[in-house]
This record gives structure tokens, C-alpha cells and sequence, in this order.
């Protein structure tokens, strides 16, 4: 049936006994009807009272509708909503483009001032919500006729039923992001979106033709924050083609930062997982083989294992070819000489550092301390938190403790390097792995540590750049130890 011409105004009568039926909730701040009407009436069976709603074309932070009221927008074409069977609907001329599709019961529907817009019965309990969230977000009905949740920053976050951004640059637990859809960074200066080609990626908003970080995997046409805290790029037949491998965070949610920096977190605003907008690509295959290659030459398999010389001493090659560590230990208040080759200091980012160097990878900022290669990672954007973050062959992987705060202030326990992955599976090689060179066998990263409690904080990929070169002769040749027992998961 066809809407009768709007006027200006609307004379709108409300059973006030239907608003006192709502004892739970707060008073609502109705639009455009702060006092009643000085003309009231009452009768045996209800109290009436007639208000008077002005053409409002915004829903205010805190303000509500209630049955029978409506947003006008300013060409007069074009009203939404809350009607008395209790569904929002939003009339455009003589179409209806969108409605709640909800039934009986709504007594009032209120732009939070969490930013959600959410519609509720007489006991409170919400009916319908538009999942959005930031203070100051309005709703408002534009000139062309368009239902739009627009944030204090002017960003569109939703329109006609639809989610396109989000204020807080948040995509929640069992929230989606459809082609075409974005989140926007709180200062407005950072995007992620899915491609033409169904990528998941981030960019500048000023520089839409500059891609920073970008999924593997293409083909999606959503991208999806299952309740059970994995995000999911996912295809038209919703097969999961790439994920942050986070299922046991429940609740969590995807964030996107000022800095391009994207973040899952859990409900404890713990990031679980994180890449940089200008994160270098994946390391190839032929830099990680050439990686590995190089550090099972020293293994316990290979024709001359590299371990201790004495055990306990801490004397190795790897810190002498380094120029770094003491040419001396010490037993307990004696101090004792280290073999010809060698020198001694706690050694597992020592044989990292010569790991990467003789593959003709950049390492400045690598020190003994093997924290060094998250602060590496962090510098060159190659850090990826999580233990489950996709490491990829040749990758540094550092045990210890992250500062989500200060990631600057986190503690390294030991760092080792990924020899395979199969699977959810990694193999790992490391320095200093009781005492020697040693390749393990596959384990779970989720639940394995470095023997002292202390879980995988993430992966750094190496950084290569045209102008580095190897700082460490190809042709230099250790000397032959034996390797003693080591720890396998």
C-alpha cells in the first residue's frame, strides 16, 4: 500500500502505557520529543498523551524511537520507521529498499552511545542490532533516501542493513566483511578491504594503488571472525582458503590500527596475531632452503656437528667468527682459556646472526640477545606474532614473553630457526639446543616451549636487501666436534 504524502510535521499519538511497560529499560530520550505535550488526557483505562515529532533527519548518540515514530530526510521523499508490529522499516518514494524483517514486541529502537544501533522489547532484551560500535556514531537518513550509521569522523560504517566499516576499526566475533566492505583505521588514514581477486589486504587510504600486506590465498568473498576467534578468508561454497589459525581464542576480534598494523585480539585485548601493512613478502623458497641448508650443515646429522667445546663452557665457532663473546669461561671462581676457533657467551643468536649473514641476509641490529630478532622483525616489518602465525621455511622463531604494550620490552628465552613445516606441524634447527647444533622433529608450535616454560612469541622473516652482502666467507670451515644429547619434542 502506498504511504500518503509527508508533511512537514507529524502529529503522532503514543499510549504512554506502552513506554511504562518497558520497566526495564531506561528512560528512553525519544527524537524530537524531550517533554510531552502540554495536551494530555486521561482516561479509566490508559493515559494518552500527544506528542509532536518534528522532520528529523539524525538519530543522535542516546536517542530512541518508538513505535509510530520516524526519521523524515531533508527532500521529504523519504521516512524510516519503527512500526507498531515492531519492524524497521525504511521507505524511499514508493519502494521499501530495507527493513528488520522483525515481529511483534519492539517497544524502542536507541543509537547507543557505544555506537550501536539496537532494538528492544518491554523487558529489555535486544531484538536487532546493526553490530556496530564507536561513540559518537549517528544514524541518519540522507538526501538520496539512504539509512546510513556514519561515525564522529564522518566515516560510513553502515547503510541499508549493511556493515561497511567500523568505527573502532573492529570487524567482530561472527561479523564479515563482503566484498566491497572496509575497515578504516581511527584516524582515517589506513584501509583493509578485500580485492577484485578475493585478497584480504591492507592499504594507505591516500594511496589506494599501494598494497601493503595481502593473504596468500585469493579467490574469498568474505572474511569472516568465527566466534571461535579464527579469522577465515572464505570462498562463495565456504571453504576456508586462509585463516589466522586462532581458534582457541574465543570471543576474539580483528583490528585494524593507525599504524596499518593488523591484530587479532582476544576479549582480554591480547593480540594473538598480527602482521604490518608494509610487511616484506613470504620468504621464498630458495632463500629458506639456501637458510636451512646452511644450519644442518652443523647439526648432529651432518659429517661435522658443531656443539660445545668444552660442554658448558659456552665456547663455539660461531660467536668467534662474530668477533663477539670472551675468550675465556669460568668454573665457578676459576677462569679457563677457550679452544683455538672458539669463543664463549650463551650462543643461540649468535649462531642465527652467522646463520642469516652467510645467506646473504641483512642483519643489522642482531645482538647475542636472541630478543634481537623480534626487534629486527619489528623494525623491517617482518614479525609475525603467534605461534601459529604461517612460519615459513628459513624464519627466525623466538621463545619467551611479548609486551603487547611495549612489544620493545618483551624477553627472549632463545631463538631457533624453521627447517619445515608439514601441516600445522614445524621442525626447528638452533644453536645452543643443549649445548649443540640440532635439528628436531616435527611438534606442534601452539604447545611446545624451549624446556624452561617459555612458549613461541612469532616469526621473523628475513629482510634482504639489493645492496647486502654476505659478511661471513661461504668458504669458512668450523671445527669438527661431537654432539651429545639433545631434546626432542
Amino acid at each position: 500500500m502506498l504511504h500518503p504524502p509527508l508533511p512537514s510535521r507529524r502529529v503522532i499519538t503514543l499510549l504512554l502505557a506502552l513506554v511504562l511497560g518497558a520497566s526495564t529499560l531506561m528512560i528512553p530520550v525519544a527524537i524530537g520529543a524531550t517533554t510531552p505535550s502540554s495536551s494530555s488526557t486521561t482516561t479509566t483505562s490508559s493515559i494518552v498523551t500527544t506528542t509532536t515529532i518534528p522532520a528529523a533527519a539524525i538519530l543522535a548518540p542516546g536517542q530512541t524511537l518508538l513505535p509510530g515514530q520516524e526519521l523524515l530526510n531533508s527532500a521529504g521523499v523519504a521516512f524510516a520507521q519503527l512500526t507498531m508490529k515492531g519492524d524497521f522499516i525504511l521507505h524511499n518514494g514508493t519502494s521499501i529498499p530495507w527493513h528488520s524483517k522483525t515481529k511483534k514486541g519492539a517497544v524502542s529502537i536507541t543509537m547507543q552511545r557505544d555506537g550501536n544501533l539496537v532494538m528492544r522489547n518491554a523487558k529489555g532484551k535486544a531484538l536487532w542490532s546493526t553490530k556496530t560500535s564507536g561513540g559518537g556514531n549517528r544514524l541518519q537518513l540522507d538526501a538520496l533516501g539512504n539509512l546510513d550509521i556514519v561515525s564522529s569522523g564522518q566515516l560510513l560504517l553502515w547503510r541499508n542493513g549493511a556493515v561497511t566499516t567500523n568505527t573502532v576499526s573492529n570487524l567482530g566475533s561472527g561479523q564479515a566483511l563482503k566484498a566491497g566492505q572496509y575497515l578504516v583505521s581511527l584516524d582515517g588514514t589506513q584501509r583493509a578491504a578485500l580485492s577484485s581477486t578475493g585478497a584480504f589486504f591492507d592499504s594507505p587510504t591516500a594511496s589506494t594503488g599501494s598494497v601493503g600486506w595481502v593473504t596468500p590465498n585469493a579467490g574469498g568473498t568474505e572474511l569472516y571472525m568465527n566466534p571461535n576467534g579464527n579469522l577465515e578468508l572464505k570462498d562463495a561454497a565456504n571453504h576456508v582458503l586462509w585463516s589466522t589459525l586462532t581458534s582457541r581464542y574465543r570471543g576474539a576480534q580483528l583490528q585494524l590500527l593507525n599504524s596499518g598494523v593488523l591484530q587479532v585480539v582476544t576479549p582480554n585485548n591480547v593480540a594473538v596475531w598480527h602482521v604490518s601493512q608494509s610487511v616484506a613478502p613470504v620468504t621464498s623458497s630458495a632463500l629458506g632452503s639456501k637458510i636451512i641448508a646452511i644450519a644442518e650443515s652443523y647439526d648432529q646429522y651432518a659429517k661435522h656437528p658443531v656443539a660445545e667445546r668444552p660442554m658448558g663452557s659456552e665456547c663455539n665457532p660461531f660467536t668467534k667468527l662474530l668477533g663477539w663473546g670472551t675468550p675465556t669461561y669460568r668454573i665457578g671462581s676459576t677462569s679457563f682459556a677457550c679452544p683455538s676457533g672458539t669463543r664463549s657467551e650463551s650462543w643461540c643468536s649468535d649462531f642465527g646472526t652467522y646463520l642469516w649473514r652467510k645467506a646473504g641476509v641483512v642483519s643489522t641490529g642482531l645482538t647475542a640477545w636472541s630478543y634481537s630478532f623480534v626487534e629486527y622483525g619489528l623494525l623491517h616489518n617482518t614479525f609475525k606474532l603467534g605461534s601459529l602465525n604461517h612460519p615459513q621455511v628459513g624464519d627466525a622463531m623466538v621463545f619467551g614473553s611479548y609486551n603487547t604494550r611495549d612489544p620493545y620490552a618483551g624477553y627472549g628465552a632463545h631463538v631457533g630457526f624453521v627447517a619445515a613445516v608439514k601441516g600445522q606441524q614445524i621442525a626447528m634447527v638452533s644453536g645452543n639446543w643443549n649445548e649443540a647444533v640440532v635439528l628436531t622433529g616435527f611438534f606442534n608450535p601452539s604447545s611446545f616451549d624451549n624446556g624452561q616454560g617459555y612458549p613461541i612469541i612469532g616469526y621473523i622473516s628475513p629482510f634482504v636487501s639489493s645492496t647486502a652482502t654476505s659478511t661471513t666467507s661461504t668458504s669458512t670451515t668450523l671445527p669438527a666436534t661431537t654432539t651429545t644429547t639433545y631434546r626432542t619434542p
